[in-house]
């Protein structure tokens, strides 16, 4: 499934392509605190993201940072040609429970 992607991702039109990895580059969304907790549900042993720094980033965007559960799964996230089988351990219990919460009101 990785490889389908890599492959759909390198047959887009070039520059596009281009565009977006001009944009991912040169993103820093560092510069504004988001005033809001971010909830994280992440990958142990990740082969994208290192955990920690993904933590430290987001404890600088964020207000504050709550990690709901580390998964020991082989994928980093669900393929986006996934089905909801294969997505649904990465909606974890907790994160369910987080989710069907009624929205805070301010």
């Amino acid at each position: 499934m990785l490889e389908a992607e890599i492959r759909l991702w390198h047959d887009n039109e070039v520059r596009t392509y281009m565009h977006t990895t001009v944009e991912f580059l040169a993103l820093d969304n560092c510069k504004a605190k988001v005033d809001m907790p971010v909830y994280h549900v992440a990958v142990a042993g990740d082969h994208f993201f290192d955990n920690h720094l993904v933590e430290q980033h987001f404890r600088v965007v964020f207000n504050d940072y709550i990690l709901l559960d580390t998964l020991d799964l082989q994928a980093h996230a669900p393929s986006v040609i996934a089905d909801a089988k294969a997505a649904a351990p990465f909606v974890t219990p907790k994160l369910r429970r987080l989710l069907s919460r009624p929205a805070p009101t301010k």
